[in-house]
C-alpha cells in the first residue's frame, strides 16, 4: 500500500501511532516515551530487530489487504501439492503458528541465531573410518593392560582417542567390545532401570518427591562444590538428581534415594558409577599421555662432553665435581649442548615418562569415588553422577504463552561442561 496520497504510516494496517517499546529480555513494557511513527521508535528509541513493541492503529481500512502470506502461498501452490508434500515431511509452513508480531519477531530471532547442522542417521553417525561419524573405541583397548610392553601407550589406541577428540570433541566407547562381553553393559542397563524407577516414582507420588533433600552440600564433604540432592525446574521440564559416593563405605548419596529405588537400584547406581569413572580415567590417561608426548614434556637432550645422557635415576651417571650433569647444569657449573638432537633412547624414555605421568594424574587427580589411601581425603567423592530427565510436560498449544502447537520444544540447550572430563552413558534417545 502507500504512495503520495497515503500518509507514511497508513497502509494495510491503517494509521499507526502510540508506539511503545517492550523490553526484549523481560517482556515488560518500557516506561517513558511514546512514539508517533516507526521511524521515531527506531532512531530515537533505539529499537533493535526482534524487539517487541505495542502500537495503536487508527482509521483501519474496511477492505482486506490485497494479499496476505496465505494468499501468496496459494498463488504459488494453487493445487496444494507442495503444502501436502511439506506436511508429509513434518515441515511447518510460513503461515502457520505465527499469530502475532511478537511471535513473528521471536521466530525471526530463532532463525537468525540458530546454527543449523546437517542431521545424520544412526548408521552414518557410527560408521567410523574416513566418512562422517565416530569410529567406536572398544573398551578393552583403553585398559592399561593394553599398553605396549615398554610402558608406552599403544600407538593405535592413542591416535584413535586423539582423532576422536580433535574431530568430534568426544570419544564413543563400546563396553561390550563388539559383543564379546556384556557384564558392564548389563550393569548400566540396571542403572537405567533404577533411573526410570526414580523419575517415574517422584512424578507420580508427591510424598516420595518430598522425601528428597534439595541440592546442597553433602554432609562430611571436603568442599562446598560437593553437592547432592534433587532439583526440578521449568514446571518439571528439567529434573536433576545429583548423586555421589561415600568413599569410606561405597554408599550412594543422598541416602534418601534408596527409599525410592530400593537396595538393588542403589547397588546398580554404585556399580555404574565405578564403570563410568574407570572409562573416563582410561580415556583421560591416553589423552594426557598423547599431549605430553606431543609437547616433548619429558624429553631431555643428549649431553656433550663425557658422552653420557641425563637420567636422574641412574646412579652411574657421569658427574663433574661430584655433581651429576643435570645438577651441574642447574648450578651453573656446566651447560649442555642445546643444539644436540635427542637420541632415539631419549625419545623412548620420554614416551614412557609421559605415560607414567598421565597414569598418575588419572589415578590421583580424577575422583572415581574410591579411596586412594590419602589421610587427608574427604569421605564424599568430588565426582558427581548426575541423573537428568528432560520432558516437555506442557506440550500443546497455549495461546497465552504462544507455545508451539505441533512440534517439540527445546528443553535444555547445547552447552559446554566445565568438568575435567564428562562421561555420558548413551541413553535410548539419541543425543542425550
Amino acid at each position: 500500500e502507500g504512495g503520495d496520497s497515503v500518509p507514511s504510516d497508513l497502509s494495510g494496517w491503517g494509521e499507526v501511532e502510540g508506539i511503545q517499546l517492550v523490553d526484549k529480555t523481560t517482556g515488560e513494557d518500557i516506561d517513558g516515551e511514546i512514539y508517533d511513527t516507526f521511524e521515531e521508535a527506531v532512531h530515537d528509541g533505539d529499537w533493535s530487530p526482534g524487539q517487541p513493541f505495542n502500537f495503536i492503529v487508527r482509521n483501519v481500512p474496511a477492505s482486506l489487504k490485497k494479499m496476505d502470506i496465505s494468499e501468496l502461498l496459494n498463488q504459488l501452490d494453487p493445487t496444494g501439492e507442495l503444502r501436502k508434500e511439506a506436511k508429509d515431511k513434518g515441515e511447518t509452513m510460513p503461515d502457520e503458528e505465527i499469530d502475532s508480531l511478537r511471535a513473528l519477531g521471536d521466530d525471526c530471532e530463532r532463525r537468525a541465531e540458530a546454527a543449523p547442522r546437517e542431521a545424520q542417521n544412526e548408521e552414518s553417525v557410527f560408521a567410523g573410518g574416513k566418512g562422517k561419524g565416530y569410529n567406536i573405541m572398544q573398551r578393552s583397548d583403553l585398559l592399561a593392560d593394553s599398553m605396549d610392553a615398554d610402558g608406552t601407550e599403544n600407538r593405535s589406541t592413542l591416535m584413535h582417542v586423539m582423532d576422536a577428540m580433535a574431530n568430534h570433541g568426544c570419544l564413543v566407547v563400546d563396553l561390550t567390545d563388539g559383543g564379546a562381553t556384556y557384564k558392564d553393559a548389563i550393569a548400566l542397563s540396571k542403572m537405567w532401570d533404577a533411573n526410570c524407577r526414580f523419575f517415574d516414582t517422584i512424578n507420580s507420588d508427591v510424598e516420595a518427591a518430598q522425601q528428597l533433600p534439595p541440592i546442597g552440600v553433602a554432609e562430611g564433604a571436603g568442599s562446598d562444590a560437593a553437592k547432592v540432592g534433587f532439583s526440578s525446574y521449568g514446571e518439571g521440564k528439567m529434573q536433576f538428581l545429583e548423586t555421589r559416593l561415600n568413599r569410606q563405605n561405597g554408599a550412594l548419596l543422598p541416602s534418601e534415594v534408596v527409599n525410592i529405588i530400593g537396595a538393588d537400584g542403589s547397588d546398580a547406581m554404585e556399580k555404574a558409577f565405578g564403570i563410568i569413572a574407570d572409562v573416563g580415567k582410561d580415556a583421560l590417561r591416553v589423552a594426557v599421555a598423547a599431549v605430553n608426548d606431543d609437547a616433548d614434556a619429558f624429553l631431555q637432550e643428549d649431553r656433550g662432553g663425557a658422552g653420557g645422557t641425563t637420567d636422574g635415576g641412574d646412579p652411574d651417571m657421569p658427574s663433574i665435581s661430584g655433581l651429576t650433569f643435570e645438577e651441574a647444569e642447574t648450578s651453573g657449573v656446566s651447560g649442555g649442548d642445546s643444539n644436540a638432537e635427542p637420541s632415539d633412547e631419549n625419545y623412548k624414555r620420554a614416551a614412557v615418562r609421559s605415560s607414567e605421568a598421565a597414569a598418575l594424574l588419572a589415578q590421583d587427580l580424577m575422583d572415581g569415588g574410591r579411596s586412594i589411601g590419602d589421610a587427608n581425603e574427604g569421605c564424599v567423592s568430588m565426582s558427581p553422577h548426575r541423573m537428568c530427565r528432560y520432558s516437555d510436560v506442557n506440550r500443546g498449544f497455549d495461546k497465552k504463552k504462544k507455545s508451539n502447537s505441533s512440534g517439540l520444544s527445546e528443553i535444555f540447550g547445547a552447552h559446554t561442561d566445565t568438568s575435567f572430563i564428562t562421561a555420558v552413558p548413551v541413553a535410548a534417545v539419541s543425543g542425550l
